[in-house]
């Protein structure tokens, strides 16, 4: 597993190489996400456990993407992170999928 302070705002490897310019996506993950992926919540895939995610990364980045922007079984739209791009909605998927392996 990586470290989380070196792969907090690093890109993912199949994102585009352009610089990343939002939030750090451990903050975000740390103040929306951490509620109900640290737990497993209502099936939320659980941070670190490469298992839980492995089906939703085999449906691929733009589904898990398109599920978290307009929320899906019992996650809200955004993971209520209204004020999330989706930028850095994509971004903090990665790493929470990185942090996972």
């Amino acid at each position: 597993m990586h470290s989380q302070a070196a792969n907090a705002d690093a890109p993912h490897n199949n994102q585009s190489t352009k610089p990343y310019k939002g939030r750090a996506v451990e903050q975000i993950y740390n103040t929306y996400c951490i509620a109900c992926h640290m737990s497993g919540v209502a099936g939320a895939p659980r941070f670190g456990h490469a298992e839980d995610w492995q089906p939703h990364v085999d449906k691929g980045i733009e589904v898990l993407l398109e599920h978290v922007i307009t929320g899906f079984k019992a996650m809200p739209p955004r993971g209520i992170c209204s004020d999330c791009s989706d930028e850095e909605l994509l971004h903090t998927i990665h790493y929470m999928i990185d942090q996972s392996q």
